[in-house]
């Protein structure tokens, strides 16, 4: 049996950042009101009374682990950039 947790992080700079050691799953959501490419994929900031803009997953079946060690952010602006990212882990 495997036992995993996960961690959530907010970003809010454009820059490398590394994927957690045995990461199955990450999950990338835009909750700020700027647009921000993650790994040249874009995400919109949501519309007008919402908090949650596009959002993008990246999963593996059970027992992979991602193979790549860092994702990039780009925010296009900094009027309000906000990017929230879980990332689901194995433990040792």
């Amino acid at each position: 049996m495997k036992y995993f947790d996960d961690v959530t992080q907010i970003i809010t700079r454009s820059n490398q950042y590394e994927v957690v050691p045995n990461c199955n799953a990450i999950i990338f959501t835009n909750i700020g009101a700027d647009t921000v490419l993650v790994n040249e994929k874009t995400l919109h900031p949501g519309t007008v009374g919402s908090i949650l803009g596009d959002s993008f997953a990246i999963g593996g079946n059970e027992g992979e682990i991602y193979k790549k060690k860092t994702y990039t952010v780009k925010f296009a602006t900094t009027v309000n950039p906000i990017l929230e990212v879980t990332q689901k882990y194995y433990l040792p």
